[in-house]
C-alpha cells in the first residue's frame, strides 16, 4: 500500500470533501509501497509585505518516478 503522510488513520476523513475522501481512499489501496501521498500540505510564500498561504491537496513521491501534484475538485 502507498505510503500516506498524514498516516490515513489519523486524517478526519468525515470533515474531507467527497472529492479528496475518495482520492485518499483510492490512494490508500494502491500496492506501491514506495509512494509517499504527502496530503493536504500548507505552501507559504512571501512577496514583498504579503504572505501568501496555499495547500496542495495531494502530492505523490516515488523515489524513482518522481512527483506528481493532485488537485481535486467535487462535482
Amino acid at each position: 500500500m502507498a505510503k500516506p503522510i498524514p498516516p490515513f488513520e489519523l486524517i478526519e476523513q468525515d470533515a474531507l470533501p467527497n472529492s479528496e475522501r475518495r482520492g485518499l481512499l483510492h490512494l490508500n489501496e494502491l500496492k506501491f509501497s514506495v509512494l509517499q501521498v504527502y496530503f493536504s500540505l500548507p505552501l507559504m510564500r512571501e512577496k514583498n509585505a504579503a504572505t501568501f498561504r496555499s495547500e496542495a491537496g495531494f502530492i505523490l513521491f516515488h523515489s524513482a518516478q518522481g512527483i506528481l501534484t493532485w488537485a481535486t475538485k467535487g462535482g
